[in-house]
């Protein structure tokens, strides 16, 4: 079994075990419905995937999210953007939908933060999502990041255009946040 590279009070972030993990993981999420976002793609060809395991320095990456008790798999985060300058990562969370409002989202994110920003000279990271997603911007706000911005009408959701609204947390205001001294680290 693959070992958790960031653990939680909760949760534990790790690397997919294997393409297949990972293959059968987007297919459960792709068939789930999202009210929000609509049908979605996630790269996951074997060419993509072999070599890092969906672990890209320069493009997507993306991470299990398991329970801490029992290790039951809850969802995935994603990253990406580290290219750009090397300043800058976005985040993107999905948590299976009978696991979500309890938080879960909140802790990956903040889990993933501390990877982000403790492997990277990333000074930025930043999410977005739709402005009528509430659940989603509250799960924002709480792991410690901030309104920065709306794109008005641009993405479509339920059928319609709605505004794009982007958060993030600079490298100095993740230095204050109390994840930092109770997260485990490695195995």
């Amino acid at each position: 079994m693959m070992h958790a590279i960031y653990t939680g009070s909760r949760i534990k972030l790790r690397p997919w075990r294997d393409r297949e993990e990972y293959g059968r993981a987007v297919t459960e999420t792709t068939l789930e419905p999202n009210p929000w976002w609509g049908p979605d793609w996630y790269p996951g060809s074997k060419e993509y995937f072999d070599g890092a395991g969906m672990l890209h320095a320069k493009g997507h990456s993306s991470f299990a999210l398991d329970m801490v008790d029992g290790g039951d798999w809850i969802g995935f985060e994603d990253c990406g953007g580290l290219s750009v300058a090397g300043l800058a990562a976005w985040v993107g969370t999905y948590i299976l939908r009978h696991h979500q409002g309890q938080g879960y989202g909140t802790e990956a994110k903040q889990l993933m933060m501390c990877y982000l920003f403790e492997n990277y000279p990333i000074q930025v990271v930043w999410a977005d999502t739709v402005k009528t997603h509430r659940p989603a911007r509250t799960s924002l706000e709480r792991c410690g990041m901030r309104y920065f911005g709306c794109r008005r009408g641009a993405i479509v959701s339920n059928g319609k255009y709605t505004d794009q609204v982007f958060y993030r947390i600079f490298r100095e205001q993740w230095e204050q946040l109390p994840i930092r001294q109770v997260v485990k680290r490695g195995a």
